[in-house]
């Protein structure tokens, strides 16, 4: 009954509960549309069954496990409505219009329309995304060592190179060994002045990170920070269906590399995804010629530099 009544309390937190100072009863909700999702409960609630079975079965506390058979029930989604999806023309319109990418009132009202222009992490991270189809994650823990723009190719290495201990300002985590990769850099990313922001960045040298102004979350990932002012974006754009998230502009990729006929297995390399297959392990790989001319056939179907007025 107290296992049960714990996980029917988790299931009830709010979403972006607030400040760190509130306690577990004050961070839940009676309104379930401002809940945490089934699937963050579920999360939140698997250590107390690991717990209880690390009790029973290598210690000996207790004679069974109170949580074996009690679960956070996932809601049934609508066949046809995926969970994340990429998004339309129209909503990547509204996006890359929005203040922080046309322009500004200042640094602190950085979603307030003005007329300044702050190319900073807020900035370069949404157009990364979109035009590399790298997570978030990869993208707002780079180093300025993973950062290659003078050369032939541009291009950004996502690995572990170099990584600080967990949770520091320099720590680094790549999500599989397909996710280890180098990334060819669009041109119209270099058409905006991306080489020209990282020249800057690297003069400033107050940090290993490109990106160092996203500081690290209670998690001690920096990736749960930007992901919750992507969401402050969203609302402030009015762009409120669940399915969009940061997530989806990997989506939006990968349906621009189709379009372009690209072949899956090219695509597989600079999205970092496991190709699965015995063959993939062979070899060198797919060279960053042939990923560089597949990332500038990308067929997207909003231009930002249009929408950005850049010729």
């Amino acid at each position: 009954a107290d296992v049960r009544t714990y996980r029917d309390a988790v299931i009830r937190l709010r979403r972006n509960s607030g400040h760190a100072t509130q306690t577990f009863l004050q961070r839940q909700t009676a309104n379930a549309a401002h809940r945490i999702s089934d699937t963050t409960a579920a999360l939140i609630f698997v250590p107390t069954q690991a717990f209880f079975r690390w009790c029973r079965s290598e210690q000996g506390y207790v004679d069974h496990n109170p949580a074996e058979n009690i679960k956070v029930a996932a809601s049934k989604r609508t066949k046809g409505r995926p969970k994340r999806r990429p998004f339309s023309v129209e909503e990547l319109t509204i996006l890359f219009s929005a203040p922080v990418f046309t322009g500004c009132q200042s640094l602190r009202r950085i979603l307030v329309k003005g007329s300044r222009q702050i190319r900073n992490a807020h900035f370069w991270i949404p157009i990364l995304g979109f035009h590399c189809g790298a997570r978030v994650g990869e993208l707002v823990q780079l180093h300025l060592t993973d950062v290659h723009v003078d050369g032939d190719i541009p291009y950004l290495h996502i690995t572990e190179d170099g990584a600080g201990p967990p949770g520091s300002d320099s720590a680094k985590h790549v999500k599989s060994e397909a996710g280890v990769r180098k990334i060819p850099l669009h041109p119209d990313v270099m058409a905006l002045g991306f080489a020209e922001f990282v020249s800057k960045r690297r003069r400033e040298r107050s940090s290993k990170r490109l990106f160092f102004e996203i500081k690290m979350g209670a998690d001690g990932q920096a990736s749960t920070v930007f992901s919750k002012w992507f969401g402050r974006l969203m609302d402030a754009v009015g762009l409120s269906d669940p399915a969009l998230v940061f997530h989806s502009l990997r989506h939006n990729a990968e349906d621009a590399f189709r379009d372009a006929l690209v072949p899956q297995y090219v695509i597989n390399k600079v999205i970092g995804h496991d190709e699965g297959t015995t063959s993939g392990g062979y070899g060198h790989g797919v060279s960053l010629e042939v990923m560089y001319n597949a990332v500038k056939a990308m067929r997207h179907k909003v231009s930002v530099l249009e929408l950005l007025g850049v010729s």
